[in-house]
């Protein structure tokens, strides 16, 4: 352990709390570069621990055995070589991956040897590109024994000795989290293709503003949110305006006349258009998600750019794991214009239906009271 790495264990032994590489640099009176550099291979050998909060690091000192401690029973591959590359020690992960166990490699050069994964060409090619001020980090794919793997190999120096410097290679078998990031990237891709290509309208919006809108308003006394914004229309379009449409498929942006990548606006694309019985609708709707009801379905009616009059069936679903914050939420909404329409020639057709039948059954009526007259 050289002076820089001593002075951060002492900076972080009795701490209460994680530590930034701020606040360890002016502990250690140590650059933050440096300590960044330390830091990130005593992460490494398990000497101390990262929590990441956003884009901020913390550490702190680890309390249990440290990597370097347990390197010969550890499941990562683990190979130290000198400044002339010749190998000083290999644990038994290491061993085992490339049939060792009985044989000896201390003392020869590493790209002498034909070693599984140590000595593969993005290794060595790491190995003559390796400044030992840094960590340097490779992925690569390799054939164990007619299965494809995946490896992290991590190149870092290490003072075993004082004043010798080290070169530890060590390799992480990463399989498992490569194949369930593919697996992630097909899952999005099958999402994105469904999404864009589905045969309705579909926004992915942002309902958290319109939380705090709400939450605001409960704060300074509003107790009936439903009364207080049926009667007050502005603060009712000024909820609905905090709606924001993150991302819209090909159907949708044909109805907003929208190209793929023109921003959307609720309050300047959908707001001007829409009738007063839209916005009762859209009232309740944001109530009903503001307590927690996750899907809703409903219809409005709007007077589009081109004048023309369109109903549309709407639902709008919040995303489960979002109920809380109302941050992602799904509107599908398909053009009912033909259908409502269609409904409203039926029940004209109703209506005049009923009214012969009233007329036949009134003179019906008329003509028995003249027969009785007469009888």
């Amino acid at each position: 352990m050289d002076h820089a790495e001593d002075l951060i264990i002492k900076s972080l032994y009795g701490q209460h709390r994680a530590l930034m590489i701020k606040e360890i640099a002016q502990i250690c009176g140590l650059d933050r570069h440096t300590v960044s550099r330390r830091l990130d291979r005593m992460e490494i050998l398990g000497q101390v621990r990262k929590l990441e909060i956003g884009n901020s690091k913390r550490y702190f000192l680890n309390n249990t055995l440290s990597t370097n401690n347990l390197i010969d029973v550890c499941s990562d591959l683990i190979l130290v070589i000198n400044d002339k590359w010749r190998i000083q020690y290999i644990n038994k992960s290491a061993q085992k991956l490339c049939n060792l166990l009985d044989h000896p490699i201390i003392g020869e050069r590493v790209d002498d040897l034909k070693l599984e994964l140590f000595s593969s060409h993005p290794v060595i090619e790491g190995l003559k590109k390796f400044d030992y001020q840094n960590i340097s980090k490779i992925e690569l794919s390799y054939d164990v024994r007619g299965i494809e793997r995946y490896y992290e190999v991590s190149i870092m120096s290490i003072p075993f000795k004082p004043g010798f410097m080290s070169t530890v290679i060590c390799a992480v078998d990463i399989t498992e989290k490569v194949n369930l990031k593919k697996q992630l990237l097909a899952s999005e891709e099958r999402f994105r293709s469904l999404f864009e290509f589905a045969p309705v309208a579909i926004n992915e919006e942002d309902w958290s503003k319109v939380k705090e809108y709400l939450d605001n308003l409960t704060r300074n006394g509003v107790l009936d949110l439903n009364l207080y914004l049926q009667n007050n229309p502005d603060m009712l379009i000024e909820c609905i305006s905090c709606i924001q449409i993150l991302r819209t498929n090909a159907l949708s942006r044909i109805y907003y006349q929208k190209a793929m990548n023109m921003p959307l606006s609720v309050k300047m694309d959908l707001i001007p258009y829409l009738s007063q019985d839209s916005y009762d609708a859209l009232r309740m709707v944001i109530l009903s998600m503001y307590n927690k009801i996750p899907s809703h379905r409903y219809e409005i009616f709007v007077n589009n750019r081109g004048g023309k009059s369109q109903y549309f069936l709407i639902q709008s679903k919040v995303i489960k794991n979002d109920i809380s914050d109302l941050s992602r939420v799904f509107t599908v909404f398909q053009d009912i214009t033909d259908f409502k329409l269609l409904q409203s020639e039926l029940v004209q057709k109703q209506e005049i239906m009923f009214t012969i039948l009233e007329e036949l059954i009134q003179e019906n009526y008329t003509l028995k009271e003249k027969f009785n007259f007469f009888h």
